[in-house]
């Protein structure tokens, strides 16, 4: 049985304890820059904030300013997993809560099988205080999604239709991390140093992003289970797929770095923001 509030489950490490500590950060990472506020899909990372934190926040500054709900999937799971829905009333997002659209929710498990998401995880939590903080009124509904293109397809038309048929604006952020290389991530294919930092760079990521950007949603979910170039690449997916319902032309890569470039490491994971439109 689903908590009314689910709290959080990271601990600071991740992203700021308190409040006064999150918004501070966000105060320093805010450029007020004019964004796109037409923008219904984004794809944005997962880690920990010390790594990624300002590139997700960037993502999420561009999402249309009226939206009324926010599907954010998350993944950490197999192709052959059963896409997980949370069924909590409201989210803890350090800054304040956010409710559940339970409405949408209900919508969703009965046009499809979803099993419960009560499991620790950080692919959507990580999210929520940047959602709390650029779209305060929003609602959002939480989602995890495996790597299988039948599902992720009928996961994004769901979506679609229910916003059309409701006339809600709904937004989809895909939390992703990229090529997990190295012993830690028990993958190394072209080896430690410079070689293998290169391959993940220009090669694998860059092979998986160019996949998303140009809409060949199927070859970046294999992409992604052959080569290991993304460990939420259901979720990645799911954006595009969504962004494509609604017309958009062109998935536009925002930043791209790698854990490396902040803390040097033999093993290292990918990192890309990304807005289609």
């Amino acid at each position: 049985m689903s908590s009314e509030v689910r709290k959080r489950i990271l601990p600071a490490g991740w992203y700021p304890g308190s409040k006064e500590e999150v918004l501070k950060l966000f105060s320093k990472w805010d450029k007020k820059e004019q964004k796109n506020n037409k923008i219904k899909a984004i794809m944005a990372p997962h880690a920990g904030w010390y790594y990624s934190g300002e590139i997700s926040f960037h993502a999420f500054s561009f999402l249309d300013t009226k939206i009324d709900t926010v599907v954010v999937a998350g993944g950490h799971l197999g192709a052959r997993d059963h896409p997980l829905i949370a069924k909590n009333k409201q989210f803890d997002a350090t800054i304040g809560n956010i409710d559940n659209d339970m409405e949408f929710v209900k919508y969703l498990s009965e046009k499809l099988e979803f099993y419960e998401d009560t499991y620790p995880d950080n692919t959507v939590e990580i999210q929520l205080p940047i959602i709390k903080y650029f779209l305060p009124e929003c609602k959002i509904v939480w989602l995890r999604i495996p790597p299988d293109y039948n599902v992720v397809s009928k996961i994004a038309e769901a979506t679609n239709n229910y916003a059309v048929t409701n006339s809600k604006k709904v937004a989809v952020a895909g939390s992703v991390d990229l090529t997990h290389y190295g012993l830690n991530y028990g993958f190394q294919p072209h080896g430690s140093g410079a070689k293998g930092l290169q391959w993940v760079k220009n090669i694998n990521d860059k092979e998986f992003i160019d996949y998303i950007s140009n809409f060949k949603i199927a070859e970046a979910i294999e992409h992604s289970k052959n080569n290991f170039s993304s460990c939420s690449g259901g979720a990645a997916a799911f954006a595009a797929q969504y962004s494509a319902l609604n017309n958009a032309k062109e998935g536009k890569l925002l930043t791209y770095k790698t854990s490396y470039d902040i803390s040097p490491a033999d093993s290292f994971v990918g990192y890309a923001s990304m807005v289609f439109y």
